[in-house]
């Protein structure tokens, strides 16, 4: 069986790709720049606390919360309340 971390480096691409996606949908005033910002530290992120993914939901799933929250916190930091 695989391991959660395994899994992630497998999905990386596939995940990142589609990750590009929804900071852009949460605000249009963000740069390409910022984007791929926020989605590398998202990766960041999941890779340090992978060993907390419980498995309860979907790895994608998972990862998409980090990022959706990660653009949330890049907005913030920015001035651009959400």
């Amino acid at each position: 069986m695989q391991t959660a971390r395994m899994l992630l480096e497998e999905k990386a691409k596939e995940l990142r790709s589609k990750a590009m996606n929804i900071p852009g949908r949460i605000s249009s005033t963000l740069r390409e720049q910022d984007i791929e910002d926020i989605v590398h530290n998202a990766f960041l992120s999941a890779v340090r606390s992978i060993d907390n993914f419980r498995g309860e939901s979907n790895l994608r799933s998972w990862f998409y919360t980090i990022v959706i929250n990660a653009t949330k916190n890049y907005l913030k930091r920015n001035r651009e309340i959400f």
